[in-house]
Protein backbone atom coordinates (compact mmCIF):
# COMPACT_ATOMS: atom_id res chain seq x y z
CA UNK A 1 0.00 0.00 0.00
CA UNK A 2 1.26 3.64 -0.59
CA UNK A 3 1.57 5.99 2.05
CA UNK A 4 -0.16 9.03 1.23
CA UNK A 5 1.78 12.05 1.94
CA UNK A 6 0.67 14.97 4.16
CA UNK A 7 0.41 17.45 1.84
CA UNK A 8 -2.16 15.64 -0.10
CA UNK A 9 -4.45 15.79 3.08
CA UNK A 10 -3.74 19.11 3.33
CA UNK A 11 -4.89 20.02 -0.45
CA UNK A 12 -7.96 17.72 0.05
CA UNK A 13 -9.00 19.23 3.13
CA UNK A 14 -8.59 22.73 1.10
CA UNK A 15 -10.86 21.16 -1.72
CA UNK A 16 -13.17 20.06 0.36
CA UNK A 17 -13.76 23.46 1.82
CA UNK A 18 -14.63 24.80 -1.66
CA UNK A 19 -17.84 25.59 -2.54
CA UNK A 20 -19.80 24.01 -5.42
CA UNK A 21 -20.09 25.59 -8.52
CA UNK A 22 -23.31 24.80 -11.24
CA UNK A 23 -22.27 23.84 -14.37
CA UNK A 24 -23.30 26.95 -16.16
CA UNK A 25 -19.97 28.09 -14.37
CA UNK A 26 -18.09 25.34 -16.02
CA UNK A 27 -16.30 27.68 -18.97
CA UNK A 28 -15.05 29.84 -15.90
CA UNK A 29 -12.82 27.13 -14.87
CA UNK A 30 -8.82 28.17 -15.67
CA UNK A 31 -6.56 25.51 -17.67
CA UNK A 32 -4.54 24.28 -15.28
CA UNK A 33 -4.21 20.64 -13.19
CA UNK A 34 -6.15 20.07 -10.52
CA UNK A 35 -8.50 17.78 -8.63
CA UNK A 36 -12.15 18.31 -8.90
CA UNK A 37 -15.42 16.85 -7.22
CA UNK A 38 -18.86 16.47 -8.49
CA UNK A 39 -21.48 16.43 -6.19
CA UNK A 40 -25.27 15.25 -6.84
CA UNK A 41 -28.34 17.40 -5.27
CA UNK A 42 -30.44 15.24 -2.93
CA UNK A 43 -32.91 15.54 -0.67
CA UNK A 44 -30.18 15.11 2.15
CA UNK A 45 -28.39 17.97 0.48
CA UNK A 46 -25.33 17.65 -1.69
CA UNK A 47 -23.79 14.31 -2.05
CA UNK A 48 -20.49 14.30 -3.78
CA UNK A 49 -20.39 11.64 -6.03
CA UNK A 50 -17.17 11.89 -8.33
CA UNK A 51 -13.45 12.53 -7.74
CA UNK A 52 -11.19 13.37 -10.54
CA UNK A 53 -8.46 14.62 -11.51
CA UNK A 54 -7.05 16.80 -14.73
CA UNK A 55 -3.71 18.02 -16.75
CA UNK A 56 -6.39 20.21 -17.62
CA UNK A 57 -9.61 21.01 -15.11
CA UNK A 58 -11.37 23.72 -17.57
CA UNK A 59 -11.17 20.81 -20.35
CA UNK A 60 -12.26 18.09 -18.80
CA UNK A 61 -15.24 19.50 -16.73
CA UNK A 62 -16.30 20.75 -19.98
CA UNK A 63 -16.11 17.43 -21.73
CA UNK A 64 -18.13 15.87 -18.13
CA UNK A 65 -20.59 18.67 -18.80
CA UNK A 66 -20.71 17.93 -22.98
CA UNK A 67 -22.26 14.34 -22.09
CA UNK A 68 -21.18 13.16 -25.35
CA UNK A 69 -19.49 9.41 -25.18
CA UNK A 70 -17.28 10.37 -28.71
CA UNK A 71 -13.79 8.99 -28.38
CA UNK A 72 -13.71 10.06 -24.23
CA UNK A 73 -12.24 8.32 -21.34
CA UNK A 74 -15.20 9.98 -19.25
CA UNK A 75 -15.67 6.94 -16.62
CA UNK A 76 -18.43 9.48 -15.22
CA UNK A 77 -20.80 9.53 -17.97
CA UNK A 78 -20.25 5.70 -18.26
CA UNK A 79 -21.30 5.15 -14.48
CA UNK A 80 -23.91 8.19 -14.99
CA UNK A 81 -25.66 6.08 -17.44
CA UNK A 82 -25.33 2.93 -16.06
CA UNK A 83 -26.92 4.08 -12.45
CA UNK A 84 -29.44 6.70 -13.74
CA UNK A 85 -30.20 5.02 -16.71
CA UNK A 86 -28.94 8.76 -18.37
CA UNK A 87 -28.70 8.49 -22.07
CA UNK A 88 -25.51 9.88 -23.37
CA UNK A 89 -26.02 13.37 -25.39
CA UNK A 90 -28.30 16.25 -24.26
CA UNK A 91 -30.51 14.22 -22.36
CA UNK A 92 -27.04 13.56 -19.88
CA UNK A 93 -25.94 17.46 -20.41
CA UNK A 94 -29.18 18.44 -18.99
CA UNK A 95 -29.65 15.60 -16.09
CA UNK A 96 -26.24 16.89 -15.12
CA UNK A 97 -27.24 20.52 -15.41
CA UNK A 98 -30.38 20.08 -13.49
CA UNK A 99 -28.43 17.29 -10.32
CA UNK A 100 -25.02 18.34 -10.17
CA UNK A 101 -22.51 20.66 -9.16
CA UNK A 102 -18.40 20.75 -9.47
CA UNK A 103 -15.88 22.44 -7.05
CA UNK A 104 -12.13 22.08 -7.74
CA UNK A 105 -8.42 22.94 -6.58
CA UNK A 106 -5.78 23.66 -8.53
CA UNK A 107 -2.64 21.94 -7.86
CA UNK A 108 0.32 21.64 -10.43
CA UNK A 109 2.34 18.93 -9.34
CA UNK A 110 1.06 15.45 -11.26
CA UNK A 111 2.31 13.42 -8.48
CA UNK A 112 0.56 15.62 -6.22
CA UNK A 113 -2.49 15.44 -8.08
CA UNK A 114 -2.59 11.67 -7.67
CA UNK A 115 -2.27 11.66 -4.17
CA UNK A 116 -5.00 14.28 -3.08
CA UNK A 117 -7.54 12.30 -5.98
CA UNK A 118 -6.57 9.25 -3.26
CA UNK A 119 -6.99 10.78 -0.23
CA UNK A 120 -10.11 12.42 -1.54
CA UNK A 121 -11.55 9.18 -2.27
CA UNK A 122 -10.27 7.50 0.80
CA UNK A 123 -12.03 10.51 3.25
CA UNK A 124 -15.32 10.42 0.81
CA UNK A 125 -15.45 6.30 0.96
CA UNK A 126 -14.91 6.55 5.37
CA UNK A 127 -18.13 8.80 5.38
CA UNK A 128 -20.38 6.61 2.79
CA UNK A 129 -20.56 8.73 -0.03
CA UNK A 130 -22.05 6.84 -2.99
CA UNK A 131 -19.06 7.37 -5.10
CA UNK A 132 -19.21 6.28 -8.84
CA UNK A 133 -15.34 5.76 -8.77
CA UNK A 134 -14.31 2.33 -9.60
Amino acid sequence: MIEIPQQAYIKANELFDVLPCSFEQVYGVPKASGVYLIHKKSVEGMKTIYVGKSGDLSERLREHYSGELLDSTSNLRRKLNSKYGTNMGPEMREWIRENCEFSFVKIEDSDLCHFVEAAAILHLRRKSEPLLND
